[in-house]
C-alpha cells in the first residue's frame, strides 16, 4: 500500500531528492565493500536474453541454467540447448523451466508442463504429470527441494507434492493446513531446508513440514504486533537464521530459539537489529549467502545488492544504460555461487556474473571529479609526487591529480595542449614538469595546492618549448633535464639555459631520429632509445664538469651507437625502443617491438634477454611487444608490459608469469613508457582502458581450486558423434565418456574438452598426449581441441590435463581408452582364414608346378628344336646368301666372254645351238641366284615392288621364248597361246618373269618326255567362275565372282601331278617333292609372296599321273600399285618379235674415244681372274693399272692420279667403300670419280657405296658394254666440266666439280684471286702458302679440275673480271687492264682476243 501511495503521490521534486539521497547513502555505505567485476558469459549467441529462472551446477562442474525457452549447460565456453518436445526422450516437456536441482545423480528440472529427470550422463529425460495421478494437481512446477532419504518435494501451481525415493511414478500430495482447515489450491513459491523441517513460501504466507509430518502448518510471522503478509522469499543462513523478504520490510528470526508448533506465533525482529546498515530494499526475490558470509539479494526493480557482514558495508549493481560491465537487467530471477566464488545472476534479460576483483591488481579505470565519473584511460605517463598524490597523463582525457580528498581532471576542452601527455617528472625542488603534445608546463607544488591546479593549467602559457611535441623528461644527478621532443633533443641546465643538441649544424648519430624512451643508469649514463632502429648512451663521466653542462653546448657531444649483435641483424632491422631499466647487475635492459632485449655494455650490442629454451611455452613474452619495463630490487624481478598483458620474470627461479584480464588488468594492451616505480615500491602500468597498480611488497597466491575436465564434443571423420539411436559408439553422453571404439574407416578422431574453472576460462591452458601416438605431451595453451588423422588399428589412450584460472594443472589426467578396429579382413579370424587360403593355394599352386613340369620342359625342348630349326634355316638362307655372292664373280668372267663370243658372227655362226645353250644355262643359273637374293630380301621385309606401264603379252612371250630350246630338246609339246593384242597393264616385270619362270621350270621337270606344256593368257571373266570350282586357293581373294578387270596365266602341265593333301606344302619354304628333281625349295614360295605382292591369287588342281594346272589371277587396276609405280618403259609395238636371249648387239657405245689412250683407270679387285678380265677389256682403250686389295688401291691412285677408278667393295684389308671415302677427302685424288662393281645387291647395300661417294654403283654378273659406257661417259662428263670452265665467262666452281672438297678448294682460289686481281706479281706459290698445300699438289689439283696450268687459271680470271667490269662500261680499258693486273694494255687486249675472239674494244661495242 504505500508502495503504491508513493508511486502516485510523491512530485517530481520529492523523487529528485529522494534519489539523490539514495546515491549519497551508497556512496557513503559501500566504501569498504569488496569489489566485484559485473560481467557476462562467453557464449551470448546461444544463451538469448530473456528470463532466467534458476541456475544449477552438476557434479562435473557444469552449469546449467533455466530459462523461459529451455534448458542451457554452459561449459565456459559456449552452451548446448535442450528444447522441448513432446514425444522426444532427448528434449524437455515443456520450454519454460522454473527449477533446476541436484536429485541423486540426475537433475530434476520443474517446468510449466511438468517435471523432467534428466540423466546427465544418458542425456535421456523421464517425464512425471501430477495430473496424471490426480487430475486436480497442477503441472505447473514452481519449486523443487531434495529431502533426506532421496525423497523429493514438488511445489506446483495449486499445491505441495512429495516424491518417494523408490520410484518416481508414485506422487504423494503433502496437505496445506491453515488454523486446522486444509487449504486447496495454494501456489507455492520457493522452499528452505532447516533442521526443524521445511518451511514452504506459498501466496499465504510459510508453512512449515516437519520432517516425520505429512502435512504442513501455516507459520505466522508477527512484527510490531502485525503480521507479517505477501512474502516474497525466505532464506535460512548457515547460522540458522531464517530471512524473510515482506510487503512491511526485511525481517529474521532465529530458527533454534523457537520450538515450532502447530499453529505457533513466531515473533520476527526487522533486519537491521541483526546486520546493521543493511541495504535499503523491500522487494527481493531471491537471497543468497556465499562462501565469505556475504549476503546477495535479488530485487524486484532493484538490481543485486551484496552485503558484508564483517564491515556492514553493501553495494548495489544495477543496469546502467551505455555503460560496460553493468547488470543486463534490475528484474533478478536467481543467484547462483560455483565453487569458485563466481556470483551468477539470472535476470528477466538473461545472465550476468560477478567475479571478485580482490586480485593482485589495483585496477583504476575511472576516477569522480567534482561528483563526475570521469573515464581514465589511454594512460600514457604516470606520477607519484612526495606530497603522494598521483598524477595520471592521457590521451585524450587530459591531466588528472588525485590526492587522498579530492581528484581533478584538466580535460583537453578546457587546455587543448593537454590532448597528450607522454611524460610527468618531479624534480629536485618539488616542481613537476607535464611534458604535453604542445610544450612543457611547470608546477611548483609548494604554490599550487591540489584544488588549484585546474585553474592554473588554464591560465599559464608553457615554460618551455611551447608548440613542440615532448616525448620524454629525463632529469641528471646535476639538475639538467633531458628533454626529447619530435623536433630533436633538448638539454634544459640547472643554470636554466635551453639547448637543442641533436638535428642542428652539428652533426650527432641521433640526428632525425625521435628519441621516445630515457633512461639514467647507476653509473651516471644516459640511454637514449628511439623508434628507428638506435639505441645511444653518453657518459656523463665523460666531462669535467656536468654542472657547467653548458659550456659544452655547441660542440658534438660522445653518443657512443649499441649495434645489433650479428646473429639477430636480420631479424633486429629497424626495431623499436619503447622502454629502459636497469638491473642488479648493471645490465641494461630494453622493450622493444621484439620483447625484452639485453645490452652487452662491453662490446655494444643488443640481444633477446630470452633464448627459445629459456621462454616456457605458455608464456610469448620472447615476441610481445614490450611497452614498459620496471625491475623491483627486493624480489629481484622484472615487470613487463605489453600488448598481451603484464609478465614478470624471476631472475631466481628463471620463472615467468603472464597476467590477464583475470588477474584485475584494466585490458591486455599497455602502452609506451607508461610505466612508474613510486618510493613505497608500487609499480604503475598505464594502459588502453586506465591504470593498474600492482604492490610488489605483497605476496600473491594462487588458486588451489582444481577443477574437472570434460569433453564436450567428439568428431569422427570431421563428423559430430551424439548420442543417438543413429551412433553405436556412444553409449553415454560425450561427458561422461571414458572409452570409445570405432570402425577402421573412423580412423580420424578429434577431441573438444573444457576444463570448469569458469569465471575466466580462456585462462585454462590444456596439454594432452595419445599414448600410443605421441611420446610427449603437447601443449594446446587455451586451445581446447585437438585431431588425429589416420590412426592404424590398436587400442590408445587419451590423456588430457588442464588448469584452473591461475594456471595450476590438475594432479589426475582425464583418460579416454580410444581403439581402433580392424579393417574386416585384417580380423584375427579372418586372418586365420587367409592363412588357411593362403596354405590351400600354396598346396595347389605346388601341385600345378610339379604336374606342368614336364609340360614345360616339353615346351622348353620344342622351342630348342625350333631354335635349332630356325638356326638351321638362318645358316641356309646366310649359306646361299653367301654362295650367290661367290658365284656372281665367276659368273660374271662366263657371262661376258659368252656374250663377246656371240657378238662375232663368224665365230657365233659355226655352233649357234651350243652357243644358245651356253647363253640359257648361264641366264638359268643367274635367274637362280638372283630368286635367292629376292628370297632373302622378302624375309627381312625389303623385298618391294617396281611397277611399270607396259605390255604383259610381250613379257609371257620373252619369258616363254627361253623354254623354245628345251622343250624341243626334251622332247615336250610346249604350246603358247597369247592375245594378238596388247595387254597393258601395270606390274613389274622382274617379279612377273619370277612367277612364270618358276611354274614353268617346274611344269618341264615334272612332264615327261612326249608330254605337253601349255600356258595362255587372257581376261579373267567373273561369269566363268563355275569351272574353278574344283581349283584350290592358295593366297589372295577366293571370291572369284567379284573380281573386275583382272587377267589370268594358266599353266598346264601332264606331268607325275601333286598329292592333294601337299598342295599347299609344295608352296612352303624348302619344301621338296621326292618324286621329281624339285631344286632348292625355294620356287614355289616366292612365287606364292611375289603373287601376294601384286594381291593376286594363285588357284591349282592336280591328280596324281594326270597333271597339274596353276592359275594366276592378277588385278590390272593402278590404284593398287600407286606408292610402288616407276617411269613407264618403252613398249614394243605390236608387229615387232620380242628380242631373243640369245641375240646380242652392241649398243650406244662411242667408238671414237678409244682410238687414243689419253686418259688411265685404275682397277682395284682381289679376284686375279676378274682383275685380269677386266685391264683385257679396258687397256685396248687406257692405260690400266691394277691393284689387289684396297690398301694397294689407295697407294697406287695417290701415285698415279688416274682419271677413273673401277673397284671392288669385297676385299682384304680395306673394304671398296673405305677406298672410296678416303679417296674423295684426300685433297689429291678428290676429283677422280670411281665405280663400285660388286655382287651385292641389296638396296641398303646400293645406298652404302654411293654414301661413301662413288659415282657409279654396278652389280655382277656385269655387261662389258655397260662398264665400258660408263667409264667412257664419266671420263667424257669430266672433260666437258672442264671446256665449260674454259669457255664461261663468270667462274662457278659448282660447275666444275662435283666434291665439296674441290669446290671449297675452286671457291678459297676465285675469292683469293679476286681479292688480288690488281696484284701483278700474283704468283703460283703465294696462293700454295694460301690453301696450306705445296706448289706440285696445288699444280697438279688445278690442272685436274680446269684443264689450265695455275698461270693461265689466274690470267683467265683475270679476264673474266675484265669482263665485268667491260660489262659495267664505266672505266677506260686501259683502267680495265690495270685493275684486272695486268702490266700492259696490249697484252691485255692480246689474251683477250685469243680467248673471247674480240677485242676488248670490240666486245664493248658490242
Amino acid at each position: 500500500m504505500v508502495r503504491s501511495i508513493l508511486k502516485i503521490k510523491f512530485s517530481n521534486t520529492i523523487k529528485t531528492g529522494l534519489i539523490a539521497f539514495l546515491l549519497l547513502f551508497i556512496s557513503v555505505g559501500n566504501s569498504q565493500v569488496p569489489m566485484y567485476k559485473v560481467g557476462t558469459l562467453n557464449d551470448q549467441n546461444s544463451i538469448n536474453d530473456n528470463v532466467v529462472s534458476s541456475i544449477c551446477k552438476d557434479s562435473l562442474g557444469f552449469i546449467w541454467i533455466g530459462k523461459m525457452d529451455g534448458l542451457f549447460r554452459y561449459s565456459g565456453y559456449d552452451a548446448e540447448v535442450y528444447s522441448s518436445s513432446s514425444n522426444d526422450k532427448k528434449r524437455l516437456s515443456n520450454p519454460w523451466v522454473t527449477d533446476i536441482i541436484g536429485y541423486r545423480d540426475e537433475l530434476a528440472i520443474g517446468t510449466k508442463r511438468g517435471l523432467n529427470f534428466f540423466n546427465p550422463k544418458t542425456g535421456i529425460f523421464r517425464r512425471l504429470f501430477p495430473s496424471g495421478t490426480n487430475s486436480e494437481l497442477s503441472n505447473e512446477i514452481t519449486s523443487l527441494l531434495e529431502l533426506p532419504r532421496g525423497r523429493l518435494l514438488v511445489g506446483t501451481a495449486n499445491g505441495l507434492i512429495l516424491v518417494a525415493s523408490d520410484t518416481t511414478s508414485v506422487l504423494k500430495e503433502i496437505p496445506l493446513f491453515v488454523d486446522g482447515v486444509r487449504n486447496k489450491a495454494v501456489r507455492v513459491r520457493d522452499m528452505v531446508q532447516s533442521p526443524h523441517g521445511v518451511f514452504i513460501n506459498t501466496e499465504l504466507g510459510v508453512f512449515q513440514l516437519s520432517e516425520d509430518s505429512n502435512r504442513a502448518h501455516k507459520l505466522a510471522f508477527i512484527s510490531g504486533g502485525q503480521e507479517l503478509n505477501d512474502i516474497r522469499s525466505i532464506y535460512a543462513t548457515k547460522d540458522r537464521r531464517l530471512l524473510i523478504s515482506a510487503k512491511q520490510g526485511f525481517f529474521y528470526f532465529d530458527i533454534g530459539s523457537y520450538r515450532l508448533t502447530m499453529d505457533k506465533d513466531i515473533r520476527v525482529s526487522p533486519i537491521g537489529e541483526l546486520y546493521s546498515n543493511w541495504p535499503p530494499t523491500k522487494r527481493v526475490n531471491v537471497v543468497l549467502e556465499d562462501s565469505n558470509g556475504t549476503i546477495w539479494l535479488g530485487t524486484e526493480g532493484n538490481g543485486v545488492f551484496s552485503y558484508y557482514k564483517q564491515t556492514a558495508q553493501w553495494k548495489n549493481y544495477r543496469f546502467e544504460i551505455d555503460k560496460k560491465n553493468v547488470l543486463k537487467n534490475d528484474f533478478i530471477r536467481a543467484l547462483y555461487e560455483d565453487e569458485s566464488g563466481m556470483i551468477l545472476i539470472g535476470s528477466d534479460a538473461g545472465v550476468n556474473t560477478l567475479i571478485a576483483e580482490g586480485g593482485i591488481f589495483q585496477s583504476i579505470e575511472n576516477l569522480t571529479c567534482k561528483n563526475i565519473k570521469e573515464d581514465v584511460s589511454n594512460v600514457h605517463s604516470i606520477l607519484t609526487d612526495r606530497n603522494g598524490r598521483l598524477w595520471i597523463g592521457t590521451r585524450g582525457n587530459g591531466l588528472f591529480v588525485k590526492d587522498d580528498v579530492i581528484c581533478i581532471n584538466v580535460h583537453p576542452d578546457e587546455n587543448g595542449r593537454l590532448g597528450q601527455i607522454r611524460s610527468i617528472i618531479e624534480d629536485e625542488y618539488n616542481r613537476i614538469w607535464v611534458g604535453t603534445q604542445e610544450g612543457v608546463y611547470i608546477i611548483d607544488s609548494r604554490k599550487v595546492k591540489t584544488e588549484n591546479i585546474e585553474t592554473y593549467l588554464k591560465n599559464v602559457q608553457p615554460a618551455l618549448l611551447p608548440e613542440t611535441e615532448i616525448y620524454h623528461i629525463l632529469e641528471d644527478r646535476v639538475g639538467n633535464k633531458w628533454i626529447s621532443t619530435l623536433s630533436g633533443l633538448y638539454i634544459y641546465t640547472a643554470e636554466k639555459n635551453l639547448r637543442k643538441i641533436t638535428n642542428t649544424n652539428i652533426e650527432t648519430i641521433l640526428d632525425k631520429k625521435v628519441v621516445y624512451s630515457m633512461f639514467l643508469d647507476s653509473k651516471e649514463r644516459i640511454w637514449m632509445g628511439t623508434l628507428n632502429g638506435t639505441i645511444a648512451f653518453l657518459d656523463l663521466n665523460d666531462y669535467d664538469n656536468p654542472y657547467l653542462f653548458s659550456e659544452y653546448i655547441g660542440k658534438s657531444l660522445n653518443f657512443q651507437r649499441i649495434a645489433v649483435a650479428p646473429t639477430y641483424k636480420d631479424y633486429f632491422e629497424n626495431y623499436g625502443v619503447y622502454s629502459l631499466t636497469e638491473i642488479v647487475d648493471g645490465t641494461i635492459l630494453a622493450g622493444t617491438n621484439f620483447g625484452v632485449c639485453k645490452i652487452d655494455i662491453e662490446n655494444k650490442q643488443i640481444a633477446p634477454l630470452f633464448s627459445v629454451d629459456e621462454v616456457s611455452t605458455s608464456s610469448n613474452l620472447g615476441n610481445s611487444y614490450v611497452y614498459g619495463l620496471l625491475y623491483n630490487k627486493n624480489q629481484n624481478q622484472l615487470w613487463a608490459s605489453s600488448n598481451n598483458g603484464l609478465f614478470s620474470y624471476d631472475f631466481n627461479s628463471r620463472e615467468i608469469e603472464n597476467f590477464g584480464i583475470k588477474d584485475g588488468l584494466q585490458s591486455l594492451e599497455f602502452n609506451g613508457n607508461a610505466v612508474h616505480k613510486d618510493s613505497q615500491g608500487k609499480l604503475y602500468f598505464g594502459g588502453a582502458n586506465g591504470l593498474n597498480i600492482y604492490d610488489a611488497s605483497l605476496r600473491f597466491e594462487k588458486s588451489s581450486f582444481k577443477p574437472n575436465i570434460a569433453l564436450t564434443k567428439i568428431f569422427v571423420n570431421g563428423k559430430l558423434l551424439e548420442n543417438d539411436l543413429k551412433s553405436r559408439a556412444l553409449n553415454n553422453e560425450v561427458a561422461y565418456t571414458r572409452s570409445l571404439t570405432l570402425s577402421s574407416k573412423q580412423n580420424t578422431v578429434g577431441f573438444e574438452f573444457t576444463s570448469l574453472h569458469l569465471p575466466h576460462p580462456l585462462s585454462n591452458y590444456f596439454k594432452c598426449k595419445l599414448i600410443g601416438v605421441d611420446h610427449d605431451w603437447i601443449e594446446l595453451k587455451n586451445k581446447r581441441s585437438i585431431n588425429y588423422a589416420n590412426l592404424p588399428k590398436g587400442k590408445y589412450s587419451f590423456q588430457l590435463m588442464a588448469t584452473n584460472n591461475d594456471g595450476v594443472w590438475n594432479e589426475t589426467p582425464l583418460t579416454i581408452h580410444l581403439e581402433i578396429l580392424p579393417a574386416w579382413y585384417n580380423t584375427w579370424y579372418m586372418m586365420l582364414l587367409w592363412v588357411l587360403l593362403s596354405l590351400t593355394i600354396i598346396t595347389l599352386f605346388v601341385r600345378v608346378l610339379i604336374k606342368n613340369h614336364n609340360k614345360n620342359n616339353a615346351l622348353k625342348i620344342k622351342e630348342i628344336e625350333q631354335e635349332n630349326l630356325q638356326n638351321l634355316y638362318e645358316s641356309k638362307l646366310v649359306f646361299f646368301t653367301n654362295l650367290s655372292h661367290e658365284i656372281r664373280t665367276p659368273l660374271s668372267l662366263i657371262v661376258d666372254p659368252i656374250k663377246t663370243l656371240m657378238s662375232h658372227s663368224e665365230i657365233y655362226g659355226r655352233k649357234p645351238e651350243l652357243f644358245n645353250v651356253l647363253n640359257n644355262n648361264v641366264d638359268r643359273l643367274r635367274r637362280l641366284i638372283d630368286q635367292i637374293m629376292d628370297f632373302r630380301k622378302y624375309e627381312y621385309g625389303k623385298l618391294e615392288l617396281n611397277v611399270v606401264h607396259a605390255d604383259m603379252v610381250q613379257t609371257i612371250r620373252s619369258i616363254t621364248a627361253s623354254f623354245d630350246f628345251h622343250s624341243v630338246q626334251q622332247k615336250i609339246k610346249f604350246k603358247v597361246k597369247l592375245p594378238e593384242h596388247e595387254m597393258l597393264m601395270y606390274f613389274d616385270e622382274d617379279k612377273i618373269e619370277k612367277i612364270v619362270y618358276n611354274i614353268l621350270s617346274n611344269a618341264f621337270k615334272a612332264t615327261p618326255a612326249e608330254g605337253t606344256v601349255r600356258i595362255s593368257l587372257r581376261n579373267f571373266d567373273p561369269q566363268k567362275t563355275k569351272k574353278l570350282s574344283k581349283y584350290k586357293v592358295i593366297c589372295g581373294n577366293d571370291k572369284l565372282h567379284e573380281f573386275q578387270n583382272h587377267i589370268y596365266i594358266k599353266v598346264v602341265d601332264k606331268g607325275t601331278g601333286i598329292r592333294e593333301s601337299n598342295l599347299e606344302e609344295i608352296f612352303t619354304r624348302f619344301y621338296q617333292d621326292k618324286t621329281i628333281n624339285s631344286g632348292t625349295g625355294i620356287g614355289l614360295y616366292m612365287v606364292k609372296q611375289l603373287t601376294e605382292l601384286h594381291s593376286g591369287t594363285i588357284l591349282i588342281k592336280s591328280k596324281r599321273h594326270k597333271g597339274t594346272s596353276f592359275i594366276i589371277v592378277l588385278p590390272r587396276n593402278e590404284d593398287i600399285y600407286s606408292t610402288s609405280i616407276v617411269d613407264d618403259q618403252p613398249l614394243v609395238s605390236q608387229g615387232e618379235k620380242a628380242e631373243r636371249p640369245s641375240t646380242l648387239i652392241l649398243r650406244g657405245t662411242d667408238n671414237n674415244i678409244f682410238k687414243a689412250k689419253t686418259h688411265s683407270v685404275a682397277i682395284v679387285e682381289d679376284n686375279d681372274e676378274l682383275r685380269m678380265y677386266l685391264k683385257d677389256i679396258l687397256e685396248g682403250h687406257y692405260h690400266v693399272f691394277t691393284a689387289t686389295n684396297g690398301v694397294e688401291g689407295l697407294e697406287l691412285i695417290k701415285d698415279e692420279i688416274p682419271d677413273l677408278v673401277l673397284s671392288d667393295v669385297v676385299m682384304p684389308e680395306m673394304d671398296g667403300l673405305e677406298l672410296c671415302r678416303q679417296v674423295k677427302n684426300n685433297f689429291d685424288t678428290s676429283h677422280i670419280p670411281i665405280i663400285l662393281l660388286t655382287a651385292k645387291t641389296f638396296d641398303s647395300q646400293k645406298l652404302s657405296g654411293l654414301q661413301s661417294g662413288a659415282d657409279v654403283y654396278l652389280t655382277k654378273p656385269f655387261n662389258r658394254e655397260i662398264v665400258l659406257a660408263n667409264i667412257a661417259n664419266l671420263i667424257t662428263s669430266r672433260e666437258k666440266l672442264r671446256l665449260i670452265f674454259q669457255n664461261e665467262k663468270i667462274l662457278e666452281p659448282s660447275k666444275i666439280t662435283v666434291s665439296s672438297v674441290d669446290e671449297t678448294l675452286m671457291l678459297k682460289l676465285k675469292k683469293y684471286i679476286e681479292e688480288h686481281v690488281q696484284d701483278q706479281n700474283l704468283t703460283l706459290e703465294r696462293m700454295a702458302t694460301e690453301i696450306g698445300v705445296s706448289r706440285a699438289q696445288l699444280f697438279r689439283k688445278m690442272k685436274a679440275l680446269t684443264g689450265l696450268t695455275p698461270n693461265n687459271f689466274i690470267k683467265s680470271v683475270r679476264l673474266k673480271f675484265a669482263v665485268k667490269l667491260l660489262e659495267e662500261n664505266k672505266l677506260q680499258i686501259s683502267e680495265v687492264a690495270f685493275l684486272c693486273g695486268f702490266k700492259e694494255p696490249s697484252y691485255f687486249s692480246r689474251c683477250f682476243r685469243e680467248t673471247y675472239g674480240c677485242t676488248p674494244k670490240e666486245y664493248m661495242k658490242s
